[in-house]
């Protein structure tokens, strides 16, 4: 008789709650790469990882255990690389156990304050006075919560970050309720007793922010306030700084008048001591004006810090974001790797205030605010003014009178039209979008003679923003050690050309090469509804900050 045959299926290690308190307890260390791992090994062998983790936070004996069991709830919902898969299942099964300790009147306000907060991210609909009704003082207890975190707060750049994080006021997109506001400045008003430097800090950040929220003046100027009832030399450094920032209006205001009566009372200056650059990179500037630049600062022998700063040629300083804390020799370059086909070059802290102060000068014409992200740059920056300037790129590097096979190099500059980064000089002026659209011609493959008059109709228009992005981009590629390229050699050869009209723009074969692209590429935007590029630019953007290619990303 034939033995039948059993099917082996090899178990899944699951972690039951006990396992996981016990897993809590062996996590010595809480830094951020120690939590990711021990995030992701709960994640894979929990089964209902949400409703254990909010147990041990809402009942273990052990306060310590507790809170490490908040924090890592908190972090695998917030962080970036725990699969969403993964991050719905924890919410999913947190919500019940979340609404039912909130709704415990044998729960301590101290235990349930974490819980508030956790109910929150997850997507319960609680916020503010409803939230408070589950406490019996509320207040009393987020004042508690703001005492025990003030203990760890130090005058450093990593703790300024690590607190700034914790009130999720790091989140450029993350919506900031006033109540929260509140909290952070509550926060302060226990640090300002002991620690009046680290206070003063957390509140010129706490102010900018409130400023980029558009919070209730008098909420944002009590932050100014306290601030200078400090006294102490890093209140009117904080306080100058803020005062000089574009789009501030009364708020401004605020702090020129309370950074005035500072100086006067002797109180001098001192800024952050400044952090070392541990590398920094800057993009070129791709067809819509926009560049990047990418800083990572050592704050500590075990800490560092990345910051993104977004420019654009015409409103300035558009963004600047925190993207990734590491603890491991090149973890940033590996976490945050350049954009894909956007060339990049070194970039010295010198070299990135020069590009803040030029990009500064745009949101100056503006009266735009800075982001509030700035703020906590400008400290790691150093502390000298970053005065609003103009620069002019720095073409030394490029001799156009002397590269050899100079005729021969602009005969063949069409090749350069599809090279990173000199591709990323297009047609899109008024100008060029009426006469595509005038002339009818969608339907069938530009001839030269429409080339010609194409080049000819849009160059007035458009010669200014391209040499200024020519000659960004010849920069780049000098700093990047690429002066010498032979594409680098004809695009600063069309460069000159075209700068100082030695030759017709349409006897140019890389303007021809590049007309005929933005030719293309009006057509389509025009078959699309767009009468300009901006409306284009626009649409662009609004489809990626909704994730509307998230998902293609994803299958590449």
């Amino acid at each position: 008789m034939a033995k039948s045959k059993k099917k082996s299926k090899k178990q899944k290690k699951t972690l039951d709650r006990q396992q996981l308190r016990e897993l809590l307890l062996s996590a010595r260390t809480r830094t951020a790469l120690d939590l990711r791992e021990l995030s992701m090994d709960i994640g894979r062998h929990s089964r209902t990882p949400g409703s254990d983790l909010v147990w041990i936070a809402a009942y273990d004996f052990d306060e310590k255990v507790a809170s490490l069991a908040a924090g890592i709830f908190t972090f695998m919902i917030q962080e970036e690389m725990i699969p969403e898969d993964v991050k719905y299942r924890i919410a999913d099964t947190a919500l019940p156990e979340l609404s039912q300790a909130l709704r415990n009147p044998s729960l301590s306000d101290d235990r349930k304050y974490p819980l508030g907060a956790m109910y929150v991210i997850c997507g319960g609909d609680l916020r503010g006075e409803e939230l408070s009704g589950f406490f019996k003082d509320f207040d009393a207890a987020s004042h508690r919560a703001a005492q025990h975190m003030a203990e760890d707060v130090n005058d450093s750049h990593a703790s300024l970050i690590e607190v700034l994080a914790s009130m999720g006021m790091l989140e450029p997109n993350e919506e900031l309720t006033e109540q929260e506001f509140l909290a952070g400045l509550d926060l302060c008003s226990i640090v300002c007793e002991t620690k009046p430097e680290a206070a003063s800090s957390l509140l010129g950040a706490i102010a900018a922010i409130a400023a980029e929220h558009h919070f209730d003046l008098d909420a944002a100027e009590a932050a100014l306030e306290m601030m200078a009832e400090t006294r102490c030399a890093r209140a009117a450094w904080c306080l100058d700084e803020l005062a000089r920032w574009p789009g501030m209006f009364e708020l401004g205001d605020s702090a020129r008048e309370l950074a005035e009566e500072l100086t006067a009372a002797g109180v001098n200056a001192q800024p952050p001591p400044p952090a070392p650059l541990k590398s920094g990179n800057v993009s070129c500037t791709d067809n819509a004006g926009d560049r990047m630049m990418r800083l990572t600062f050592q704050l500590s022998e075990e800490r560092a810090i990345c910051c993104v700063i977004l420019l654009d040629e015409s409103s300035g300083i558009k963004g600047v974001f925190t993207v990734a804390e590491e603890e491991e020799d090149g973890a940033d370059e590996a976490l945050l790797p350049p954009v894909h086909n956007m060339p990049e070059a070194p970039c010295t802290g010198e070299l990135a205030r020069e590009l803040l102060a030029d990009a500064w000068v745009s949101n100056e014409k503006a009266d735009e605010l800075l982001p509030a992200g700035l703020f906590i740059l400008r400290g790691l920056l150093g502390g000298a003014p970053i005065l609003p300037k103009r620069r002019k790129p720095r073409l030394d590097a490029y001799d156009p009178d002397n590269i050899a096979d100079a005729k021969k190099l602009l005969k063949n500059s069409g090749i350069i039209a599809t090279r990173p980064p000199f591709a990323y000089v297009l047609f899109t002026s008024t100008a060029a979008y009426d006469y595509v659209s005038d002339s009818r011609e969608s339907a069938e493959e530009p001839d030269k003679n429409y080339v010609d008059a194409f080049i000819r109709r849009a160059m007035p228009h458009e010669r200014d923003i391209m040499l200024s992005r020519m000659a960004t981009n010849l920069e780049l590629e000098a700093l990047a050690g690429r002066a010498g390229e032979e594409a680098c050699k004809t695009a600063a050869l069309v460069y000159d050309a075209v700068a100082h009209e030695t030759i017709p723009s349409e006897r140019i074969p890389f303007l021809r090469r590049i007309a005929e692209a933005s030719i293309d590429q009006i057509n389509t935007n025009l078959a699309l509804g767009f009468t300009s590029q901006e409306e284009a630019n626009e649409t662009l953007m609004r489809a990626e900050e909704a994730g509307v290619f998230d998902d293609l990303l994803d299958e590449d």
